[in-house]
Formats: C-alpha cells, structure tokens, sequence
C-alpha cells in the first residue's frame, strides 16, 4: 500500500501524503487532508484505541472470525465520524477455513439484501467440481478480470496443472464449495441432543435467563434456564426478534420477571449497555445482571455441552428453531477454547448463557428467610 502512495510516476498521489509510519504494530499512511489508512492484526483487542473510523476493509475475509468482528464493530461503533462503511474481500472459503462470517455477510447480501448491501462476485456454480469446465480458457476469463492484465494464460494453466480440481476451481475460479460446510467442527453432537429432546411440561425450580445479541447488531435472543430439586435441568428458547424492533419488548418481559429468577446473563456487544441501563432499576439485586467475560462464556459453553453429553439437561422437543441452532453451531475460537458460532447460534448461546447463569448464581428469589 505504501509503494502505492509512494510512486514517481503517480505524483497526484503522493502529493496527498502527510508521512508514512512503519513502526511494527502502528503502520499506517497520513494524508495531507487529516485522513489516515491504518493497519491492524486482528484479534479481540487489536482494534481497541482506534479512533475516527470511517471505513474498515477486512483482507482474506474467509479467515474471519466473529471474535474478531466483534471487536471492530464495538470501535467503528463510537466512531464520531457518522459515516461507517464495511467491505469484504476474500476467497471462498476451502475446507477447515473458519469462513462464518465471510459466508454469512454473502448470504445476507444474496437472499436478503438490505438498502446498504452490495455482493461482487466473480465465481462459477456446480455442486460438484468434476461438472466445472476448469481447462475452459472462456472460464477463466469470465471469472478472473485480470486475466490478460496482471495474470497470464501461461500461470493459469501452470496453476490448474500443479492444484487439485477442487482447489482450482475455489482459487481461482470463485467456486464456494459445499465440502467447506460438510467439514464443519460441529460443537454438540448431534445424537446427544436428540437424546435431550423431551415432550414434558417445564419443571418447576431456580430459573435464570440468558441474553445473547448477534455479532452484527442484527438480532437478539432470549433464553431461559430452570434446575428442578430433582431430574434433569430444562432449556427453552423464549424469544428471538431482529433488533429493528427496538428493546422494549425484552425490558418489559425481564422487568415482569425479576422476582422469578436469580439472574439474567446477557453477552455481546450492540445493545448490552442499553438493556443493562434500562432493566437496573428493577434488577436491582447484587449479581442479578450478569455481562460474563471470556473465561465465564467458555465455562457456559462446557458447562452446557457436558450436560449434553451426559445427558442432565432436556429441552422441549416441539422447539425446532432451538434444534436447529444446536445441531449446526460450529466451534467458534475464543480465548485459548471455543464458544458456540456459525449461522444460527444465537438461541443455543443464549441457552448455555442461562443454564450457567441458574447453576453459579447464588441468589434464589423463591427461597424465604426465616427469622428466629
């Protein structure tokens, strides 16, 4: 990027420029109109202190994970800017890839694109790669705009020679393949929770429940946890609504319930701080409002995945969304462990947000204190 800004023969360009840093760590380009570009690793923390964001461009997009992503959209959420403006730019991605986040924001742009939206994409499509015309020049044209330009015929039969089919086809083709999802590290198996699965009545006992909102700020989730005296505990999806429609639903429903539950944990990161202002006036308890850190969401996550396994928890068989959600959630990497991730975590998070929230919380509104 620096030899872009730095080029003799573009002397427009590098009139702009302010002065270049390269100390490790804090590179970036200044411009002569207080502009900057700035570089950052991505990590949880890497983008903390970054200020006046107005773009963020994600390179090797199929390598991003939602950890990551959440850090970038809590900084270029207080970015006084007012302008804000995301791009991916990647490769599909192959198989073992983490890819989340890449392929959602495609999907999204695909089948329910917003005002904002915008998806470029030079690929071909096929199931299976054997059906794709790799050794077709004409393909290969009509997926790579730089063909003739910046890439060569010769590199690109040398490429299709030396790669397998399939690689081909995902780098240099744009194919996105569903092997990449078939390879997916599930994070429940999936005949444990069937096994979970029970048509009874909720028990009666310690309830809690748990909060989740999407990385994006796209939607929020609530779920509730029950630990009878006796038999297994119980999980239940309550409700999941995108964010447009406001908090006021979620206040009220958790405000009409603080004396029925020892807690409410609540993780993400659009959203937390207001729901938390608005509810502490009735949640006023001591650690009645849990917002759990890393340490806390792997402890929930391992906590609900051994109840899982072992069998201890039930959930009501007649909720499919909170099915679906269990068995497609990915293993998604988080401080040295892994939390739940993929397309439709939310209620399979906010559910292990609230069994761990009813098994740690000390307080218990339905038990009376006797005095003498």
């Amino acid at each position: 990027m620096a030899r872009m800004f730095t080029d003799k023969r573009h002397p427009e360009i590098m009139d702009m420029v302010q002065g270049i840093r390269r100390t490790n760590g804090e590179e970036a380009i200044l411009l002569q109109n207080g502009g900057s570009i700035e570089f950052s690793a991505r990590s949880r923390q890497a983008a903390r202190g970054f200020d006046g964001i107005s773009v963020v461009v994600y390179d090797e997009a199929q390598e991003l994970t939602d950890d990551q992503v959440e850090a970038i959209m809590a900084t270029l959420a207080a970015s006084a800017t007012g302008t804000r403006q995301i791009i991916y730019t990647g490769t599909p991605p192959y198989p073992g890839c983490p890819g989340t986040v890449f392929n959602r924001r495609r999907t999204v742009c695909l089948q329910e694109p917003g005002e904002h939206d915008a998806w470029h994409e030079w690929s071909v499509d096929g199931d299976d790669a054997e059906k794709i015309p790799v050794d077709d020049p004409n393909t290969w044209y009509q997926t790579n705009p730089a063909l003739g330009i910046h890439l060569t015929e010769e590199f690109t039969a040398e490429e299709l020679r030396s790669m397998s089919r399939d690689g081909f086809a995902r780098e240099r083709l744009g194919w996105w393949s569903p092997v990449a999802a078939e390879n997916l590290d599930y994070a429940i198996d999936r005949r444990a929770w069937e096994a979970c699965a029970s048509n009874e009545e909720k028990p009666e006992g310690k309830t809690a429940y748990g909060v989740k909102f999407a990385a994006d700020g796209s939607a929020v989730c609530l779920c509730g946890a029950v630990i009878p005296k006796e038999g297994p505990a119980r999980v239940s999806l309550i409700e999941m609504q995108p964010s447009g429609r406001g908090l006021v639903w979620l206040v009220d429903w958790l405000s009409a319930r603080y004396d029925r539950a020892s807690c409410v944990v609540i993780d993400g990161r659009n959203g937390v701080d207001v729901l938390v202002e608005r509810i502490k006036g009735v949640w006023r308890a001591k650690n009645a409002v849990i917002r759990p850190g890393v340490k806390d969401v792997l402890a929930a996550v391992g906590l609900f995945t051994n109840a899982v396994n072992e069998n201890t928890l039930t959930w009501y068989k007649p909720q499919e969304a909170l099915n679906e959600s269990a068995v497609t959630a990915v293993k998604r990497p988080i401080g040295g462990g892994y939390g739940f991730g993929g397309e439709n975590s939310l209620p399979v998070e906010a559910c292990a947000l609230a069994l761990w929230g009813a098994k740690t919380c000390k307080r218990d509104p339905s038990r009376r204190m006797k005095i003498g």
